[in-house]
């Protein structure tokens, strides 16, 4: 039995066993650990890549703060790309920011910042709903 509880310490625990005899057992779990250990790796990088998660994983708009007609929107694509669009009386501008790996990623530092705006917009949004894109096209206005 294993006197320890994470995965990443049990493979350092079984290979430092000494013995003469190691049972098949003991292989086997040792190579599962390196498969739990190596898919646990690959977890963490893939959650540093996509960045913070804000609670809503489509869109959030802000209203600007000095005009009812200008605005910022932040979001997320079918294929977890971040977008921002920005809107005034004059129209409308966007750009997107791909995931790594599916369109590009070129700019990796920029869409985890974005996200994290995403997350901004949302407390924002909740601290004063008067200002809330989305609430405020819902309602007509």
């Amino acid at each position: 039995m294993l006197e320890t509880t994470t995965p990443e310490n049990a493979l350092d625990e079984l290979q430092s066993r000494q013995t003469d005899r190691i049972d098949p057992a003991a292989h086997r779990d040792i190579a599962l650990m390196g498969i739990i250990r190596s898919a646990l790796v690959e977890l963490r990088a893939m959650r540093e890549m996509m960045g913070p998660t804000p609670e809503t994983t489509t869109e959030v708009g802000r209203l600007g703060d000095m005009g009812p007609r200008t605005s910022l929107r932040v979001g997320f694509d079918d294929d977890r790309d971040v977008y921002v669009a920005v809107c005034d009386e004059s129209g409308m501008a966007g750009v997107e920011f791909c995931t790594l790996g599916t369109g590009g990623g070129k700019s990796p530092e920029t869409r985890r910042a974005l996200i994290a705006l995403m997350a901004a917009i949302e407390r924002d949004n909740k601290a004063d709903a008067s200002r809330d894109w989305h609430a405020r096209r819902e309602a007509g206005g």
